[in-house]
């Protein structure tokens, strides 16, 4: 069973846009190999993540800005507007709010609908 996590939210013109990153359950053996270093391999950006970065910037909010509506560290917006690291999903859901969208989750079973 897996979990889509999205992202909604009505546009100007009154349809309703929808970013899906689906996660499905993970298998014994099949994360990510470790690099030598020890360390995990570089996480890519979700579709999610790049859908809220195009929102807030399509939405005119600067990083300090978001930070200061958000009540986020600065450098936290910052990192996660320039797409650095992993943001939490407490990070991701106060942004989403913050820009006017809604954080859905269902079940990738269920389909979108």
């Amino acid at each position: 069973m897996g979990l889509a996590l999205g992202v909604s939210a009505a546009t100007s013109a009154g349809a309703t846009v929808y970013a899906q990153e689906r996660r499905l359950s993970s298998h014994a053996g099949s994360a990510p190999s470790m690099a030598m270093s020890g360390r995990p391999p570089p996480a890519k950006v979700s579709r999610l993540v790049v859908m809220l970065q195009r929102e807030a910037k399509r939405q005119a909010f600067t990083a300090y800005r978001l930070a200061k509506d958000t009540g986020l560290p600065l450098r936290t917006v910052q990192r996660f507007l320039g797409s650095a690291g992993s943001p939490t999903l407490s990070t991701v859901e106060t942004i989403a709010a913050t820009l006017g969208l809604v954080l859905e989750a269902r079940s990738a079973d269920s389909g979108a609908g």
